[in-house]
């Protein structure tokens, strides 16, 4: 009897590059028990309740290792951006934006919550692995009590704007995104029927879209005038005024945070990483020579800086590196690429597979699946992030099943070999875990491309020329 989809989701491991020695190591000189040692690193949230001092002691003994060549970051540097890059070094290509947003659930819950201001409950709210939330830069507490339709607010514009501005400069696409806040847990749904700041609409049918999806905030990157911020031209405050579709809710806060949407390609890099994450990991479980396994791994994996990653190109490398020596220990079968569903049905004989992907029935580049899916179709990783990204809920468009996450996508590189080898071939035979041409289709499109060809020839000898038929006309 197969196991219930959200079991299998609760009981699935993190996939990382350590050993149980290493782990058991990184415990005594953190003064952990193996079991609290193990427990902490598999689960990557909680590297965000550490302290500095913990953060660089990992580090430092990761360095030691041959692990990574990453320095270790200055006493400056936030938390949050040091544990991300030890999940960047550990768990190449896990959602460290998702982690972070578990770990700041353990964190407001647990006994270290700060007291002066109360934490609201960010990790209530919805998002995807497209936007990874940061930190929040601007509160205001509003005590509205219109009985109208319409509110305005005033914002201090001086941080939101130094924040900006600083943010509007890096390479990233940060974002500022506005949330309402009922109570410190209860997040509004902005359903407006106007926004303007300062006094220009700018409530467009790309926010009322957004909404839809089910997201709760309001982008206000680019109802700002950055140009005019960039010219030292600040006003002290930014007015907001809001038309609800109904009575004026009664908000307590109003919260501006800073977000990073990452592009199609910045995710489809992280899921090559993340599939060679998880070839590395289930090949260190099964050598038996397991430190040159680690070695072999960490050595594709330092080819390219944490920060060179994000390229398609280079995480691509990183990935069928891993694949081409680390793949024969991962069986990618169609109960969800990795063994995973040993109990699911088999199915016996050859199987046909599309080359094309079901979105845009374009030939596929970077095939990719859930790990929960039971079929061996393919979907293209880069058509499925440029379109399907922004939806509230990431499904498979094959089976429509339902994709939480980037860590709940792989690359079949089976089917990529294939379809590097195979290049005119629109559908495949899967047979014995390994792809072919559909040899009945290349003959029949070979046939075709003769017959045509030897009909072409065979008219034009029947058939005379204008020249001869005007001829023929003539003389006649």
């Amino acid at each position: 009897m197969n196991t219930p989809l959200y079991q299998k989701r609760k009981l699935r491991s993190t996939q990382h590059i350590l050993t149980m020695n290493q782990i058991k190591e990184i415990g005594k000189l953190i003064n952990l028990s193996t079991r609290n040692a193990v427990e902490l690193l598999m689960t990557p949230s909680k590297l965000f309740l550490l302290k500095k001092p913990v953060l660089a002691t990992i580090q430092t003994y990761l360095i030691q290792q041959g692990l990574t060549n990453e320095r270790i970051p200055g006493r400056n540097t936030l938390i949050a951006d040091h544990a991300r890059k030890l999940i960047e070094i550990i768990y190449p290509g896990y959602p460290a934006g998702r982690a972070r947003e578990i770990g700041f659930k353990e964190e407001r819950q647990g006994s270290r919550r700060s007291r002066e201001q109360e934490s609201v409950a960010y990790d209530h709210l919805f998002t995807n692995d497209l936007f990874e939330r940061q930190e929040e830069v601007l509160r205001v507490n509003v005590n509205w009590k219109e009985i109208g339709t319409t509110a305005t607010a005033s914002l201090s514009a001086e941080k939101l704007v130094k924040v900006g501005v600083l943010h509007k400069k890096a390479k990233k696409d940060f974002r500022l995104h506005m949330y309402f806040w009922l109570s410190a847990r209860l997040v509004l749904k902005p359903e407006l029927e106007s926004f303007s700041i300062n006094g220009e609409s700018s409530w467009t049918d790309e926010d009322k879209k957004s909404i839809y999806e089910g997201f709760q905030h309001v982008d206000i990157t680019e109802k700002l005038d950055w140009d005019a911020f960039l010219e030292d031209k600040i006003p002290e405050n930014i007015v907001v005024d809001l038309e609800f579709l109904g009575r004026v809710p009664p908000l307590k806060h109003i919260t501006v945070c800073t977000t990073w949407r990452k592009t199609p390609e910045e995710l489809l890099s992280q899921t090559y990483l993340n599939s060679a994450t998880g070839l590395i990991s289930r090949a260190m479980e099964t050598s038996k020579a397991i430190d040159k396994t680690q070695e072999k791994a960490v050595e594709i994996l330092s080819r390219y800086p944490i920060k060179e990653r994000s390229e398609v190109a280079k995480a691509q490398d990183i990935y069928m590196s891993c694949a081409d020596i680390f793949s024969g220990s991962w069986t990618q079968h169609r109960s969800g690429g990795g063994g995973e569903d040993e109990d699911d049905d088999i199915v016996v004989g050859d199987e046909f597979v599309s080359a094309m992907d079901p979105i845009l029935l374009s030939r596929m580049e970077h095939p990719a699946r859930g790990i929960y899916c039971t079929h061996a179709a393919c979907f293209d990783a880069s058509i499925f992030y440029s379109l399907v990204a922004r939806m509230k809920a990431w499904k498979c468009p094959h089976c429509f099943i339902q994709i939480k996450g980037i860590q709940e996508l792989y690359i079949d590189y089976a089917m990529k070999r294939a379809l590097m080898k195979y290049q005119d071939s629109d559908r495949l035979v899967l047979c014995g875990g390994e792809y072919f041409a559909d040899v009945n289709i290349s003959i029949s499109k070979t046939s075709d491309t003769i017959a045509n060809h030897d009909s072409s020839d065979s008219e034009d000898e029947e058939r005379p020329s204008k020249k001869s038929r005007r001829a023929s006309v003539i003389t006649v």
